[in-house]
């Protein structure tokens, strides 16, 4: 978190610079040498990234001098300090300056920080309201633009796209040097444009290359009616008029993709050799499967796989997704855990791509990335909510790996119980190379540190002996973010300190039946997430299952069925666009209300984040089966 603070406050301070934050000159002369000083040893600790110690030396100031001239300025800092963790808590301090301090120079800096979070919190009237009374108390065309932006901005949340068209039009009126910076602006609100507005777009900019963007833009709007007719006629003017210009590459790539008459590329990039390539060639089967069934159920549409190996590598995944898309691919389905690094380049690409990974933040920031996957917060979630709904639990405790895996899982579960008003008892870890647990359970029973415990023995000793003590089991399930057999190896020492009636918990690797078979009678009942049961008894996945086991040989599992379900979303996606444009079917995949999947019903919410309903398994020694209650 430290980390991500100070990477947004250079960015703060980036922008800030050259445009001070008050004027010396005007100032010198207007507070104390004291004052000065204190407020000298804020901005120090504030330039050189120390940014607790910063917000405690402003607050400081601000009680010590309240009346000081500085004291908007110290506000400002603190809100910016404030802002990458608690948005909320900042823009009551913009609002604040906002409000208290309209004369300072600060108070333009929060208005337009204060505008960009309104905006963002569904409250768009209110941030415009604050640009335009900031654009009319400043001189300044270098603040005349930032506000501008943070304007059209809001008119975009608004939904008022022609509005914040005209907006960045005067942007680039006042400084034509800004186009590079206004472009990307112009084309995210451009696609979400109706025909009329384009149209009167068309020469709204003096440039261009503008103009030719928002003719590309209305062509692709023919092309959703499926009016390829004109869509080529304006996508061709492009290329007559506009030779020179970044778009003519972009309508070019529309028309070949146009040309391709139903024949569609998608890529596919999978761990097909290195330690994950099982995993690969399960998914591999599986969305060669969805091309077969999609093929059939829509005999005019095409789909040619490209396929590439990462090697079970990050860099592998960067390097398949530059092969494909030089390629020409319309879109991408997975890789899996490997997926930053082909995510980041298929965003710079506007190609949508489906990672299959519950990597955190994979989404982040990015428009054409759709994440198809369980993740650590939605098993949590399902958990916590099934055991407290139906098994009437609400006092647990943790025992989780001391890595990276186990750690999301600990926070996410912890998280998920104290937001459902459940209790967390007890959080321990243990060393994942190792087979003894007992430090770990000692620490959760109560069992390791004596001295703690409130012990009353015969004697007055101190020293009394471990079976004296009794262990205190006050967590009614305990929650294992670990694979099966390791699950399995603890349940029998948690018995050995008398935790014999705990329920067990765990994530979607527990759907294995060598979790209770190897637990040597210890593990009676275990519930689990998943999002599919291949004995199901839904008509629509024992057909898939049965089709799948004849193709194949072999039942389908997990990764078959989120791999199949995410192959055959980007296809579905390219059926509704009608067209191989990636801008189109990243336009179908999240306007989609739902897609009917084998792994359950899905859709992607604004952020690229599927929305699935998980299922909860549970294990016991007659086998694994839905937990019906």
């Amino acid at each position: 978190m430290q980390n991500r603070k100070i990477f947004i406050l250079v960015i703060l301070l980036v922008i800030n610079s050259g445009c001070g934050l008050y004027k010396k000159n005007d100032f010198e002369q207007q507070y104390s040498q004291q004052e000065k000083t204190e407020f000298d040893s804020a901005q120090i600790k504030f330039s050189n990234r120390k940014y607790e110690e910063a917000q405690k030396l402003y607050m400081n100031f601000i009680n010590r001098f309240p009346d000081s001239v500085l004291v908007p300025e110290a506000y400002l800092k603190t809100a910016l300090i404030t802002e990458p963790d608690n948005s909320e808590k900042a823009l009551e301090i913009y609002l604040q300056i906002i409000r208290d301090y309209p004369d300072s120079d600060a108070f333009f800096e929060a208005s337009i920080h204060a505008a960009n979070i309104l905006a963002g919190i569904s409250r768009p009237q209110e941030a415009i309201s604050i640009c335009d009374k900031a654009l009319s108390k400043t001189d300044s065309e270098n603040m005349r633009i930032r506000i501008l932006y943070a304007k059209a901005n809001a008119l975009f949340n608004l939904q008022k796209y022609y509005d914040a068209v005209d907006v960045y039009n005067e942007i680039f009126m006042k400084d034509p040097g800004q186009y590079p910076q206004i472009r990307p602006f112009i084309a995210k609100t451009a696609s979400q444009m109706d025909k009329e507005s384009l149209l009167k777009s068309f020469d709204l900019f003096l440039n261009n290359d503008a103009s030719a963007l928002f003719k590309k833009y209305f062509a692709l709007a023919l092309l959703k009616e499926n009016n390829q007719s004109d869509a080529k006629k304006i996508l061709q003017e492009i290329l007559d008029k506009y030779p020179a210009t970044e778009t003519y590459f972009e309508a070019k790539d529309e028309l070949q993709l146009i040309e391709k008459k139903g024949k569609i590329s998608i890529g596919v990039i999978l761990p097909l050799s290195g330690q994950f390539a099982p995993y690969g060639e399960m998914a591999l089967k599986a969305i060669q499967f969805a091309v077969s069934d999609f093929t059939y159920q829509n005999p005019g549409i095409n789909i040619k796989l490209l396929i590439e190996d990462n090697r079970s590598l990050d860099t592998g995944s960067e390097e398949a997704a530059k092969k494909l898309i030089e390629n020409k691919v319309s879109a991408i389905v997975g890789p899996f855990h490997t997926a930053e690094k082909a995510c980041e380049y298929a965003e710079k690409n506007l190609i949508p791509i489906i990672p299959m990974t519950h990597k955190p933040s994979i989404t982040k920031n990015k428009k054409f990335v759709f994440r198809h996957f369980i993740t650590p917060s939605m098993q949590a979630e399902a958990l916590v909510t099934f055991a407290r709904e139906k098994l009437s639990l609400d006092t647990f405790a943790i025992l989780y790996p001391d890595e990276s895996y186990g750690e999301t899982f600990m926070d996410a579960f912890f998280d998920s119980a104290i937001k459902n008003g459940c209790k967390i008892m007890g959080v321990e870890k243990y060393s994942t190379d190792s087979a003894d647990f007992s430090d770990s359970i000692k620490k959760l029973t109560g069992l390791y540190y004596k001295d703690l415990r409130e012990i009353k023995p015969e004697s007055d000793k101190i020293d009394t002996e471990d079976e004296e003590l009794k262990p205190v089991i006050d967590f009614k399930a305990v929650f294992i973010p670990d694979g099966p057999l390791k699950a399995a190896s603890i349940a029998p020492q948690l018995a050995y300190f008398d935790v014999y009636d705990a329920v067990f918990l765990g994530p979607n690797l527990w759907n294995d039946e060598r979790l209770v078979k190897s637990s040597e009678g210890y593990i009676k009942k275990a519930y689990f997430t998943s999002l599919f049961f291949e004995q199901s008894e839904d008509e629509k996945i024992k057909t898939f299952s049965d089709s799948f086991e004849s193709l194949f040989g072999q039942k389908p599992g997990f990764i078959e069925a989120i791999s199949y379900d995410s192959a055959m979303i980007l296809f579905n996606s390219v059926k509704k666009a009608g067209s191989a444009s990636p801008e189109l079917i990243r336009d179908a995949i999240i306007s989609t209300s739902v897609f009917d999947s084998i792994t359950g019903p899905t859709f992607f919410e604004i952020n690229g984040e599927c929305v699935k309903e998980l299922i909860i398994l549970q294990s016991d020694n007659k086998g694994i089966k839905a937990a019906v209650f």
